[in-house]
């Protein structure tokens, strides 16, 4: 590949946004422009008119590709493809569906994610977790991905996490599932 690819599945809202993520890329490709072209971020899902604006006032139209929406099967391809997966979390009620997926895609996770059972988890997975806000957090991350990914020892998850979690996910719909049976 000639490029590491970080993919964000998903949609972003109120104090979701990709803002800080954006602008560490920049703050990265400014101290380093070689890394320019050498690191690319993917975005599955609506992506905002203020969001595409901010992309390219921060000059980041050549590393940001923004796919839309795409059916579940196309965005777990995306997520298949990539080399490391990034993740916003506002507050920790955030929903641990997608971690789970994450996970279960078997790539190193870059979570922005307050204290609580997301970060945990990513940790537990490996990953990098950062505080949401926090720009040089991210930028020092995505660097570190990178020194990683150009040799060669990006690794997602050990296996026995992933198991762990795609059978907490399993449960998880089938719970769901045996509650719609139950339901009136």
């Amino acid at each position: 590949a000639q490029a590491m690819r970080i993919t964000y599945a998903g949609v972003f809202w109120e104090d979701r946004k990709p803002d800080y993520f954006l602008r560490a890329l920049q703050e990265l490709f400014k101290d380093r422009p070689k890394l320019r072209g050498r690191i690319e971020a993917v975005f599955v899902g609506h992506f905002r008119e203020e969001n595409t604006k901010l992309v390219n006032k921060l000059g980041l139209q050549d590393t940001v590709t923004s796919l839309g929406y795409l059916p579940h099967t196309e965005c777990t391809r995306e997520l298949m493809s990539s080399d490391a997966l990034w993740m916003i979390v506002g507050d920790d009620r955030g929903s641990p569906g997608k971690v789970y997926e994450y996970i279960g895609a078997r790539k190193p996770v870059l979570a922005c994610a307050p204290e609580g059972f997301i970060s945990a988890t990513v940790e537990e997975a490996g990953g990098w977790v950062v505080r949401p806000d926090d720009v040089a957090g991210i930028r020092k991350a995505i660097e570190d991905m990178y020194a990683q990914w150009e040799h060669h020892t990006l690794q997602g998850p050990p296996e026995p996490v992933v198991q762990k979690y795609s059978r907490v996910a399993l449960t998880g719909a089938l719970v769901k599932s045996f509650e719609a049976l139950r339901e009136p």
